[in-house]
C-alpha cells in the first residue's frame, strides 16, 4: 500500500526556484554558480553594460567594444605591460604611446575620423580625467540611436585600421575608416529589416 506524503497533491512537478517561469535552464544554473558558488565580485566592472548589449549593430562590434570596457584590447602598450617586446609608438601617428586612450581618442589620425563623423563634439566630453572606459559608457548612454550606431562602428574600424596597419602593413585613410563604418551600419540595417 503506497501512502501518499501530501493528500492534496495530484502530481509531482519540478520547479526551478531561480527563475521566476520555474523552469530550468542551463543560464540560469550557470548565472547561480556564478553568483552562489565562485567569488567572481572580482569580474564585475561597474558601467551600464546592457546599453553595449543593446546597440544594433553587428555581433563583432558589439564584441569589441565588450573587451575595450573589459580592458583586454592588446594595445602595443598593454602588450609591454604583459611582458611583450614590441615597439609602444602609434602605428598611425609614430608619436605618443599606442594605449586605447590614444589610438581611439588622441591620435590626430582619430581626431581627423571623429571630425568626419560629426561626432567630435560629443568625443571631445573625454579628457584626460576621464578613462576610456567611463567615455565610451557615457557616449552610448547619451547619444542617440543612430549616432550611437556610428560611435561604435566607428571605434570599430579604427581598431581595423590600426590592425591592418600592424598585420599587413595596409594604410588607410581617414576617409576609407569613416565609409567602412556608414557601409557597415547601412548593410546591418539592411540584414534586420522586418520581414526582409
Amino acid at each position: 500500500m503506497i501512502t501518499p506524503l501530501i493528500a492534496h497533491v495530484q502530481s509531482d512537478r519540478l520547479i526551478w526556484k531561480v527563475e521566476r517561469h520555474r523552469k530550468y535552464s542551463i543560464k540560469s544554473a550557470y548565472r547561480l554558480s556564478l553568483e552562489e558558488l565562485i567569488d567572481s565580485s572580482h569580474l564585475h566592472r561597474l558601467g551600464s553594460w546592457s546599453g553595449i548589449w543593446k546597440l544594433k549593430v553587428p555581433p563583432k562590434v558589439h564584441n569589441l567594444i565588450w573587451r575595450m570596457c573589459r580592458g583586454c584590447l592588446p594595445t602595443r602598450v598593454r602588450l609591454q605591460n604583459k611582458g611583450v617586446h614590441c615597439p609602444t609608438q602609434c602605428v598611425s601617428c609614430a608619436s605618443g604611446h599606442e594605449d586605447l586612450a590614444h589610438l581611439l581618442f588622441d591620435c590626430p589620425f582619430a581626431t581627423q575620423v571623429w571630425h568626419m563623423t560629426d561626432l567630435w563634439s560629443h568625443i571631445t566630453v573625454y579628457s584626460s580625467t576621464t578613462s576610456v572606459v567611463e567615455a565610451i559608457f557615457w557616449l552610448v548612454d547619451t547619444l542617440c540611436g543612430e549616432q550611437k550606431q556610428l560611435f561604435v562602428v566607428v571605434l570599430w574600424s579604427l581598431w581595423k585600421h590600426r590592425n591592418l596597419k600592424v598585420w599587413e602593413d595596409v594604410t588607410e585613410g581617414c576617409v576609407t575608416v569613416v565609409e567602412q563604418a556608414g557601409v557597415m551600419v547601412t548593410e546591418w540595417k539592411l540584414a534586420n529589416i522586418p520581414g526582409g
